[in-house]
């Protein structure tokens, strides 16, 4: 789909739930964005980790 593609309503209805009840959890589509980047730079820094030994 791509990162700029997504919206809380297509994660909501992915997930099964009501996008108010996304706000729960995240501010709005901003720090989903950027959650999504942290969890990208996270999994490549593991990658990066376990394949230079």
């Amino acid at each position: 789909m791509g990162y700029d593609k997504i919206t809380l309503k297509l994660l909501a209805e992915h997930l099964n739930v009501q996008p108010p009840s996304l706000y729960n959890h995240i501010k709005g589509i901003e720090e989903l964005q950027k959650e999504i980047v942290l969890f990208g730079w996270r999994q490549m820094d593991k990658a990066l980790m376990i394949n230079s030994y």
